[in-house]
């Protein structure tokens, strides 16, 4: 029987490479994409150290650079004919609301909305035509509740949920399953700058790799439109988030 065939943006650290590893040590034929080929192809080292057989592929390439993403996504599709899941873990933070500089607003939307939009309406395009997929968008609770300084990242987070809410909606029909994986605080580079809690208390990318499982064992009867995972001390220290 062949692998089924899965696709993870921002692939290379954090998120992206915990739920690249999980995937592969699944059995999963997996395309790892994202603008660092060392990093991607680290991923996959690791993983064939736990298990020879492992199946997987590295694509550069900057998912805000639409050009290069409709070649290098069509071409990818043609070639494997099916994809059984796509994960949307690119992502870009940067503090700031009223004072947050231009281009690392556009950084921000570029990256966390219109390039994971962009990725998603072609992989969608196969998804319908075998009538099964699975999409998961990986957001943040600062996509369900705005806070002081992170406003242009919360902007962001809030139009993939709802491009995430409409998607779960229409693709539903055609035996497509989207979901949206809401943590806030995770144990990766992105979050190195919270001094406030140790780090030992952060949500942990196995987290987010369970959460993953989970959706994954379900029946095909059941719908889940976003999973919200929050650090209990950042949720008991401050106004829940």
């Amino acid at each position: 029987m062949s692998r089924k065939n899965a696709i993870v943006t921002g692939a290379g650290s954090g998120i992206g490479k915990g739920i690249a590893t999980y995937l592969l040590e699944s059995d999963y034929h997996v395309v790892l994409i994202g603008r660092n080929e060392k990093r991607l192809q680290s991923v996959i080292d690791e993983a064939n150290k736990l298990n020879k057989a492992v199946s997987a592929e590295t694509l550069v390439l900057d998912i805000t650079n639409h050009m290069e993403l409709d070649d290098k996504i069509n071409g990818l599709v043609s070639r494997l004919k099916r994809i059984d899941i796509l994960v949307n873990s690119a992502g870009y933070v940067k503090r700031g609301t009223t004072e947050l500089d231009y281009s690392e607003l556009r950084a921000m939307v570029d990256t966390n909305l219109v390039g994971t939009i962009d990725i998603t309406n072609h992989i969608a395009l196969i998804m319908k035509k075998q009538s099964y997929g699975r999409i998961i968008n990986i957001s943040s609770c600062s996509g369900l509740n705005g806070r002081k300084e992170l406003g242009g990242y919360a902007a962001s987070k809030f139009g993939l949920m709802g491009f995430n809410e409409s998607l779960h909606k229409e693709l539903a029909p055609h035996g497509i399953y989207v979901t949206a994986i809401c943590p806030n605080l995770v144990d990766t580079e992105m979050t190195k700058d919270v001094q406030s809690i140790p780090r030992e208390e952060f949500v942990q990318v196995n987290d987010i790799v369970e959460a993953i499982k989970y959706l994954l064992v379900l029946s095909p009867n059941v719908l889940v439109q976003e999973l919200v995972l929050r650090c209990k001390a950042k949720y008991i220290k401050d106004d829940p988030d």
